[in-house]
């Protein structure tokens, strides 16, 4: 039995994306196809399939972004945006306002802050871990007051990766990148 192609035109459909979007993603090495004697991209409906589970919960990635600095939160917020199609991106500017915003949201990742009012992000990192319904939330802490055992401390509460600021829009895509695959508006 031979496998099953899809044109890109019903790959796009079964992503929710344009059919230019998926040929970024061909492009860019992150869904395998094959190239017909016309020049056109097929993808093998079991690539497919596999490239949809990476998405983790399909529609849009959702990314909670938590510092007390507003101006840190629309930087962040702008660089996301640019970067990821699509994107649901909600704030708060509190330790407290934090555990609100991924109660309801249940983002795919959250940029966390450590020092802030009402809570800190430690706290914050610690109560998440205790929610097993918050299991899939990707935690990165962004902070300027990071220091190495603090960060591996971080990292054994569930925190997946510590970022010490100020960071790079360049280093905040590979995080994209890594917590939101197949959401990416560039290659």
């Amino acid at each position: 039995m031979s496998a099953r192609y899809l044109t890109t035109t019903e790959a796009a459909g079964m992503c929710g994306v344009t059919r230019r979007t998926l040929l970024r993603w061909v492009d860019a090495g992150r869904l395998p196809s094959v190239a017909t004697a016309g020049g056109h991209h097929r993808i093998a409906e079991g690539d497919m399939l596999a490239f949809l589970r990476t998405r983790q919960r399909g529609g849009a990635a959702k990314v909670a972004i938590v510092d007390d600095d507003a101006a840190h939160v629309e930087a962040l917020r702008r660089v996301v945006l640019s970067l990821v199609e699509g994107a649901e991106v909600h704030f708060a500017y509190d330790g407290f306002g934090a555990g609100l915003l991924v109660a309801s949201m249940r983002p795919d990742l959250l940029l966390l802050d450590l020092e802030m009012p009402l809570l800190d992000g430690e706290s914050v990192v610690e109560r998440m871990a205790s929610r097993s319904e918050l299991d899939r939330t990707a935690v990165v802490i962004v902070s300027g007051r990071l220091t190495d055992q603090r960060a591996e401390r971080l990292r054994a509460l569930g925190a997946r990766d510590c970022l010490l600021k100020p960071v790079s829009p360049t280093r905040i895509e590979e995080v994209l990148r890594h917590f939101c695959p197949g959401h990416m508006a560039v290659p």
